[in-house]
This record gives C-alpha cells, sequence and structure tokens, in this order.
C-alpha cells in the first residue's frame, strides 16, 4: 500500500515510476533516486519519510481507488 501511495505521489510530482503496480521495482527506486537529487539528498532510493516532502500531503487516491488500479 505504501509503495503505491508514493508511486502516485512520485508520478504526480514528475518523477515517473512506469504505473502504479505496488511493486518497489527499479522503476519506482530510480524515480526516488530522480527526486533525491532534485532535493539535494543523498540519493539512495530509500523512501524516508522525515525527508520527502509529499509524505505530509494526502495521496490523491484513497485506498478503494488504489485497488482498484491493482485490479485493472
Amino acid at each position: 500500500m505504501y509503495t503505491l501511495i508514493a508511486q502516485d505521489d512520485l508520478n504526480t510530482l514528475g518523477f515517473s515510476t512506469g504505473g502504479l503496480d505496488g511493486i518497489f521495482g527499479a522503476n519506482t527506486e530510480n524515480a526516488v533516486k530522480r527526486y533525491q537529487s532534485s532535493r539535494g539528498l543523498s540519493a539512495d532510493g530509500i523512501i524516508r519519510l522525515q525527508y520527502l516532502a509529499f509524505s505530509s500531503r494526502k495521496c490523491s487516491w484513497n485506498s478503494e481507488e488504489l485497488t482498484q488500479q491493482l485490479i485493472k
């Protein structure tokens, strides 16, 4: 679930994860690294909520909508 939220937020911010699949794969890791680099952070690809701007905002989808995206 948290990976889906991170993917949605990264995509919204312009850091493409290649889609919403809930899997923290290479595309999501690269998007996290690009996000981190853009913010002057160490680009290690590890999501640390205290560092991420999108962690404090509400996800644009609720859990039911995220589940429906996985089913498609």
